[in-house]
């Protein structure tokens, strides 16, 4: 007597691996090509955030900068205030995302105080962004400096 075995099993084990092995292949295609994409977003959003520390210490510099220059030039503190404007003026680079300093600068909306030997310098609700494909990112900020009357520039 031959043994005879049962053979039903045998298709549908053999369709089950041949689908397991498919998924596996369209999952490794999918998590290789999603790797791309996470790679260029990674790219952009780190190049984005490089360019809105950028613009920030640009601003601050600005401000810096003009507060310096308009002490040495002035001699008393609405000539500090005038001399401060038309200082930033001349820095205005009229780049993309480069906020509403500029704006507040021109308009007036900023406070310069003097203390002693010392001005101080606040602006409030200032921001810069940057954009990138569909990333963008905006930095809100105030500015609060203090400058002393025979500082120098360096």
């Amino acid at each position: 007597m031959k043994n005879k075995m049962n053979k039903k099993g045998d298709i549908p084990t053999f369709a089950l691996l041949v689908i397991t092995i498919f998924l596996v292949i369209i999952t490794w295609t999918t998590f290789l090509s999603s790797d791309k994409d996470l790679k260029l977003s990674s790219q952009q959003v780190s190049n984005t955030f490089g360019e809105v520390e950028f613009k920030h210490k640009y601003i601050i510099k600005i401000a810096e900068l003009s507060l310096t220059e308009a002490i040495q030039s002035a001699k008393n503190i609405e000539e500090v205030k005038s001399k401060f404007q038309e200082n930033v003026a001349k820095h205005n680079i009229n780049i993309d995302g480069q906020g509403n300093f500029f704006g507040k600068i021109s308009k007036g909306d900023f406070t310069i105080s003097k203390e002693d030997d010392f001005y101080n310098l606040e602006i409030k609700n200032l921001s810069v962004g940057a954009q990138e494909g569909n990333n963008e990112i905006v930095r809100n900020f105030d500015i609060n400096l203090k400058a002393g009357e025979k500082a120098s520039s360096t």
